[in-house]
């Protein structure tokens, strides 16, 4: 029989309801310092959420989401990606987003009885640092920030030019 490991048991016991550090800790047998590093990591990795309720601050395990949800927040990003770098991109690339869009859309629009009742829980990974750079591919820190314009004025001059 294979132990269960102390992330699962967080998990298991926060599908069954969401709870308190203090009752999660109870419930789990872990210390508190295990609890903590764990939970800080199951929220980096978006499996689990804080949520207030009454005086309280509970742990709760983010809505898995189905195939067909996951397909129409990857075309959203890739739409929005696409917005963004479309003027900078080769014509081959244009073309590969084009049959991208295409076979997405096909599969938003017409999707196999599974995608609309599998469900899946998203697990957010970090790229290990080194790995873009490795592959000739750098990659932005947060591809969705606002860029911020900074306007340049021109140096002002002081009356007329002669010359």
């Amino acid at each position: 029989m294979s132990k269960i490991s102390n992330r699962d048991k967080i998990l298991m016991e926060l599908l069954k309801e969401p709870l308190t550090f203090t009752k999660l800790k109870e419930k789990v047998g872990v210390s508190g310092k295990t609890l903590a590093k764990h939970l800080k990591s199951l929220k980096d990795e978006g499996l689990l959420k804080r949520e207030i309720q009454g005086k309280y601050i509970v742990y709760v395990v983010v809505e898995p989401q189905t195939c067909l949800q996951m397909r129409k927040e990857f075309w959203n990003k890739l739409l929005a990606l696409y917005i963004v770098y479309r003027g900078c991109l080769t014509k081959e690339t244009l073309e590969l987003f084009s049959k991208i869009f295409k076979a997405l859309g096909k599969s938003i629009r017409d999707p196999e009885l599974e995608a609309e009742s599998t469900k899946i829980m998203v697990r957010l990974i970090k790229i290990p640092e080194g790995l873009e750079k490795g592959m000739g591919i750098e990659v932005p820190e947060n591809i969705f920030k606002k860029v911020k314009t900074v306007k340049l004025e021109k140096p002002k001059t002081r009356g007329r030019r002669r010359g």
